[in-house]
């Protein structure tokens, strides 16, 4: 499987909270995935799109903006 497209439908799980900052799940084939954007909100890093560059595609994937 490439790194675009082929994934399961997504539904947003109930927010988490990390460091009392809130962090959206999706949930995707039974599997949780954390919103980047939140995960760095919550510790404090710059740039979600930086930090995605970094991330294999089997560890991350771009979803529409509403589920």
């Amino acid at each position: 499987m490439g790194c675009r497209g082929g994934w399961p439908a997504a539904t947003l799980a109930p927010a988490r909270e990390f460091e009392g900052e809130p962090v959206r799940v999706i949930n995707r084939d039974g599997q949780p995935w954390a919103v980047l954007a939140d995960v760095c909100g919550a510790l404090a890093m710059g740039n979600p799109s930086m930090v995605a560059s970094r991330l294999d595609c089997l560890h991350s994937s771009l979803l529409p903006r509403r589920l």
